[in-house]
């Protein structure tokens, strides 16, 4: 990309400047400027055995090595517990598989090491590639890996081995906040390698200093993804502030409910490298325990699968802008008293970071781009989309409203988005009742030609004291003020209770997932249960229950192959269909219980009978239960 972005400390006079670039790269022709005569040998198949040795017992390393001027020799590099590398040779029995032994060590005890090749032209290669800077690592069992609990659950765990240098390195102070990749081995499940991974921490600014809420973010070759998919996976261990990893029951009950955006995670058991220096934050053994596996997050895997060329289109996190103002030294400068602010910046939880409300904020896109960061489709760098919709959002609410974000905005998904974490209880969230304030945790996307949706994202500050907290608060209310979208909303949330948010469901895997991590089923009894029954209780009072009817004339005579008909209903119609067709009239609700449709007619006499379905494709009934008498109108036309 030629797109260079400059801004000042934090988002003072940003700019983005496209710098001059040949129109055509490379030197197509001719030989290229990276061309060497001799590569030195080539390797594949590294690996080692026992891959996590138990105390005393040795390991043999073997890899693959080839070279089409033959092999003058191949050594095995190994440094004990951080002290100088020494060599051995290594040695093939068929000239293609070369091996080498490691002596055993104690329990816990690291071992880095790396392959030195040399061609009978004299010509050496590494791997891994960066040689003795590579972090190929060995580490003899520690006792922390559970792959069998005592239930019979078997766990997925997840190794990650560096130097202890390097580790002393990624958890200083002043390194807290870098996303430099750091070098490392990933071993899952104590079983499957990966040499050369590459990790960071991962949390907010607020978050990322403190032992229980940081977690990793980690790298893995093209030729080596993992599990064979996966460039990149994120080890999350802020899923619920108040309840451990909490936010990955509500991720769950979000799939199962069906017609929203959330990836789909799993529970692993973290077992990092632990730091043995001084001046870091925590060692490595604060971060041992559960933590939540995303694998695909929201990045363009997750959006390809969803929609055509979903990769394109454009994804906004919404954030505010988290200020630095501690140092690693606070002491002050002779000259003036003040502290020195050009000391290494550390996280810090004392300031409030400035953030702004979904409104315009100008015609300048720069001023929007560090409240709203580019998740996906950075080439096109088009800002338009979310100067757009944040505007629409920005209205009053009423007909101006309205008539804004209808063009944007898919109001049905985003309804339906907005009651999972209105049910769980989020908070600092833009999706939570009182969201508007929080001003950041949101993802607005952008499907390639189609209206904007939302997906609901770090959903884990949790406030489940009060179960009958409000359903509606913040932007959303706003949208509720539409008759008609106010219906659409108590009607998703209907459907949601019925579908996974329900007592059954919660505890099925409540239960499940408190066999990996903290015991979730109290959160069911205690607040979610109630709050299901709660907000059952408001979608009754809000709107209440209507019998399905047909309040336009009946019999008509028309002229025209359809006439409209016109009726009543409650939240839970999903669809109306002629009596004897699976398919749904196109329905248009002109109110929170008022529908309009054009009934398709044939010339002559004839009866016509409606159908309301739900969402499951069930015939409804004549009361909110959905129990009794099967309701249905009728309408005679000639």
């Amino acid at each position: 990309s030629n797109a260079l972005h400059s801004r000042l400390y934090t988002n003072r006079l940003p700019l983005k400047t496209l710098l001059n670039r040949p129109t055509t790269g490379g030197t197509p022709g001719a030989v290229n400027g990276r061309f060497l005569a001799n590569i030195g040998p080539t390797f594949d198949a590294l690996t080692h055995s026992p891959v996590v040795p138990a105390a005393s017992v040795p390991v043999t390393v073997s890899v693959k090595v080839s070279d089409s001027d033959g092999l003058a020799s191949v050594q095995l590099f190994t440094s004990i517990a951080g002290a100088a590398f020494t060599s051995s040779a290594m040695t093939s029995a068929d000239g293609s598989t070369y091996t080498g032994t490691v002596p055993g060590q104690s329990a816990g005890a690291v071992v880095q090491f790396y392959i030195r090749a040399t061609d009978t032209p004299g010509a050496i290669s590494f791997f891994p590639a960066g040689g003795p800077s590579s972090r190929a690592m060995i580490q003899w069992a520690d006792g922390r890996a559970q792959l069998t609990l005592g239930s019979g659950a078997k766990p997925h765990n997840l190794r990650v081995i560096m130097p202890g240098t390097d580790a002393n390195q990624l958890y200083r102070h002043e390194f807290l906040m870098s996303n430099a990749s750091v070098p490392c081995t990933v071993i899952l499940d104590e079983s499957v390698i990966y040499y050369r991974a590459g990790v960071s921490l991962k949390s907010s600014e607020h978050g990322r200093f403190n032992p229980s809420r940081v977690g990793y973010n980690m790298e893995f070759p093209p030729d080596d993804l993992f599990m064979g998919t996966h460039g990149g996976i994120s080890i999350d261990r802020s899923g619920g502030v108040v309840t451990g990893q909490s936010e990955i029951l509500l991720k769950q009950l979000t799939n199962l409910a069906g017609g929203m955006h959330a990836p789909e995670d799993d529970l692993i058991r973290l077992l990092p490298t632990v730091a043995t220096g001084t001046g870091f934050q925590f060692d490595g053994a604060a971060l041992l325990g559960p933590a939540i596996l995303s694998k695909t997050r929201l990045k363009r895997d997750y959006l390809d699968n969803q929609w055509e060329n979903g990769g394109d289109g454009m994804m906004f996190k919404y954030e505010r802008i988290y200020v630095l103002t501690q140092t690693i030294n606070a002491a002050t400068r002779a000259v003036d008293g003040v502290a020195v602010p050009e000391n290494p910046k550390i996280p810090q939880d004392s300031t409030s970071p400035p953030g702004v409300n979904v409104t315009n904020l100008g015609a300048a896109s720069e001023i929007y781009r560090w409240h709203w960061l580019v998740e996906s489709g950075r080439d096109a760098d088009n800002y338009v989309p979310i100067m757009n919709v944040t505007n629409a959002i920005g209205q009053t609410a009423g007909a101006t409203f309205d008539s804004a974000v209808e063009p944007l905005i898919n109001v049905d998904t985003w309804l339906r988005a907005h009651v999972p974490p209105i049910l769980f209880g989020v908070t600092d969230n833009y999706m939570a009742p009182g969201g508007a304030g929080s001003q950041h945790n949101v993802m607005f996307y952008f499907p390639p030609g189609q209206k904007a949706v939302p997906f609901a994202w770090d959903c884990d500050f949790l406030n489940q004291g009060n179960s009958s907290a409000t359903l509606i608060g913040g932007d959303i209310a706003k949208f509720t003020t539409n008759p008609a979208w106010k219906r659409l909303y108590y009607g998703h949330m209907l459907d949601i209770l019925n579908r996974s948010f329900n007592t059954a469901t919660m505890n099925r895997w409540a239960t499940h997932y408190s066999t990996f991590a903290d015991n979730f089923t109290g959160m069911v009894s205690a607040y979610l249960t109630p709050r299901a029954a709660y907000a059952l209780s408001q979608v009754s009072a809000q709107i209440p229950f209507v019998v399905f009817a047909r309040t336009s004339a009946s019999p008509i005579t028309v002229a025209t192959p359809f006439t409209t008909v016109t009726g009543n209903g409650w939240v839970n119609i999903a669809e109306i269909r002629l009596q004897g067709s699976v398919e749904p009239l196109a329905v248009t609700w002109t109110g929170q219980s008022t529908w309009s449709l054009q009934l398709p007619v044939s010339a002559g006499l004839n009866t016509y009978t409606l159908i309301p379905y739900d969402s499951s494709g069930v015939q409804l009934t004549n009361n909110a239960t959905n129990t009794g008498t099967p309701m249905s109108a009728t309408v005679t036309v000639t």
